[in-house]
């Protein structure tokens, strides 16, 4: 039979630990996120246009997105694509706005993909 002491250990040590992969997780994807945009510098860039430029998610301040989607063309295929950036992430209302106000709806820009899957892209 457990005592509360040692119940209390049992759940401060599932806590540590949780905090811990997920610490480990968070920082993989930062670093496959910055793997990727160093590996995108090399890919060839096309020119491409923004199709649609608005604001997502909550109305609160914080969760607040820009949603950019540009379209391009490699060998005459059609592609579209979101990737802004593989490192800047942003939530706040402010940084929304800032990123729809260097990519407005129409605007012409250089899009780079991936030689091997043109389906990938980003902006750099």
């Amino acid at each position: 039979m457990h005592t509360a002491d040692e119940d209390k250990k049992v759940v401060k040590k599932f806590s540590i630990t949780l905090v811990l992969i997920a610490g480990v997780v968070i920082g993989l994807y930062g670093a496959w996120s910055v793997y990727l945009g160093y590996v995108s510098k090399s890919w060839p860039s096309t020119n491409g246009i923004i199709i649609d430029s608005y604001l997502a998610g909550s109305t609160r301040v914080i969760g607040r997105k820009a949603f950019i989607q540009y379209e391009y063309f490699v060998d005459e295929q059609r592609h579209t694509g979101r990737l802004i950036s593989y490192t800047w992430k942003c939530i706040d209302y402010h940084g929304a706005i800032e990123i729809m106000r260097a990519y407005p709806l129409d605007a012409e820009v250089d899009v780079y993909y991936d030689p091997d899957n043109p389906r990938d892209s980003g902006k750099h």
